[in-house]
């Protein structure tokens, strides 16, 4: 397969697609990862980071809407359910990247507009602190973004987050963590 990426297209919850040549691409990472021949082993999305600078080629594939540009789109909702990766030589990749259960809404999308033609789109876990981690239910466990592991436990009806080490650094304290094993509580 050709790997010279000519643009993505990114489809929305309601059909509409919106196309943006590659070269807008200021960052482009799928699960944590930039080399194209490593993204096209999956066929899913789990983690991703987009930033973009329109040079005025955004276009819609899909859809009608003229009330706002292209871009503006991609930021007016999380609704990304999935991207297509065109190629050069005219080959394509779907890449599912919906997540959750709200029928409108990517639960793990935030996009960012920074200027009329600036965006960063990101659809990663939701991300908690200590305190939000103790909520969970027991046995639930966290990864840092070190991938050091973290679980909660419970000793005679006091919950606590069992840690890596037995000392919390003022790092530890102020970083997030994402839920690898449990239930989300907004589910």
């Amino acid at each position: 397969m050709n790997t010279k990426i000519k643009g993505i297209e990114f489809i929305l919850e309601n059909c509409e697609g919106v196309y943006i040549p590659f070269e807008c691409f200021k960052e482009f990472k799928i699960n944590g990862e930039t080399d194209i021949q490593t993204i096209i082993q999956k066929n899913s999305i789990h983690d991703c980071t987009f930033k973009i600078i329109g040079n005025g080629q955004e276009k819609y594939i899909r859809g009608f809407n003229t009330t706002v540009t292209p871009l503006q789109r991609l930021a007016q909702y999380n609704d990304v359910c999935y991207i297509e990766i065109y190629f050069t030589n005219g080959d394509k990749i779907k890449m599912d990247c919906w997540h959750g259960n709200m029928p409108y809404d990517n639960e793990w999308q935030s996009t960012i507009m920074h200027n009329y033609n600036e965006i960063t789109l990101a659809i990663e876990p939701k991300k908690y602190i200590f305190k939000e981690m103790l909520e969970f239910p027991i046995g639930s466990q966290f990864l840092d973004k070190d991938d050091n592991l973290y679980t909660l436990k419970q000793d005679n009806c006091e919950r606590y987050i069992e840690l890596p080490s037995k000392n919390l650094s003022l790092k530890q304290l102020n970083m997030k963590y994402k839920l690898i094993n449990g239930c989300d509580n907004e589910n």
